[in-house]
């Protein structure tokens, strides 16, 4: 798919996979994250699931919170034309003590 190392995709992981004209890609780092807000707002108005804890401001304060010891992975799902259409919160556990 042209586009999908483009712009949006810096700061992206190397892992990406594309099926059916869609893009899954996963974003690792912050500043790939503060990247998506304005996509993540847009996906949301369009979503029967358009709830708070979904918001891109939500998750960002959950992640400000509680990211000691995890790592950041959200997948982003895009359309044949890059278009943001879906997304998977992840948060990964740095901390191997922890079981959950």
């Amino acid at each position: 798919m042209s586009g999908a190392n483009d712009s949006r995709s810096s700061g992206q992981t190397p892992w990406t996979k594309q099926r059916e004209g869609y893009t899954v890609a996963a974003v690792t780092d912050e500043r790939s994250f503060a990247a998506l807000r304005g996509e993540w707002d847009d996906l949301l108005e369009r979503s029967s699931e358009n709830r708070p804890f979904s918001t891109w401001t939500w998750v960002t304060c959950w992640w400000e919170h509680h990211r000691r010891g995890k790592r950041l992975f959200i997948l982003t799902i895009r359309d044949g034309k890059g278009r943001l259409a879906g997304l998977v919160r992840n948060v990964c556990n740095n901390d191997p003590k922890v079981d959950h």
